[in-house]
């Protein structure tokens, strides 16, 4: 048995005409399509022994501080910043 999850993903405009457009032509939802493209590649990157590597720059926020593992989350107001640095 299997269970799918709902994902927010950020797709370019011409990525999402191209997943529906060939949703139309092969009657399916372009969400499928999108699934059956990351299966295709990952299966592809299996095969060839590729290790992929971001090329847009983004980084998780989570990586942005693993080097510092005594790093704290700042306060989002400066009330509680100060309430937090007295005690």
């Amino acid at each position: 048995m299997w269970c799918m999850r709902r994902v927010a993903l950020f797709l370019k405009e011409e990525q999402i005409r191209k997943a529906k457009s060939l949703g139309k032509k092969i009657d399916a939802p372009w969400a499928a399509v999108v699934r059956q493209a990351l299966d295709f590649y990952f299966r592809a990157l299996k095969e060839s022994g590729i290790t992929p590597s971001l090329t847009d720059g983004r980084v998780s926020r989570s990586k942005l501080y693993s080097h510092r593992p005594n790093h704290k989350a700042k306060a989002r107001s400066p009330k509680l910043a100060r309430w937090l640095k007295g005690q």
